[in-house]
């Protein structure tokens, strides 16, 4: 007899996305980032990214930050 392993098809992910925390205690600096990109559907569609950061130095106490988006086709 063969064994048989039940099994569920998840839907098709629309987004790739992370959050990034970290922390420099000696240099008393931190940053906070979250990247996400689309998951193109076909080999012909093009594929974006974006990206929020925040930084902030304790010791200078600036905070400052970045945003960005790429597109490749």
């Amino acid at each position: 007899m063969i064994a048989q392993v039940p099994y569920v098809v998840a839907p098709t992910k629309t987004l790739n996305q992370s959050v990034s925390l970290n922390y420099a205690p000696l240099a008393n600096r931190g940053s906070l980032s979250y990247p996400v990109s689309g998951v193109p559907t076909s080999v012909l569609n093009p594929r974006w990214s974006a990206y929020v950061g925040l930084s902030v130095d304790g010791q200078a106490g600036t905070v400052g930050g970045n945003v960005g988006v790429n597109i490749n086709w």
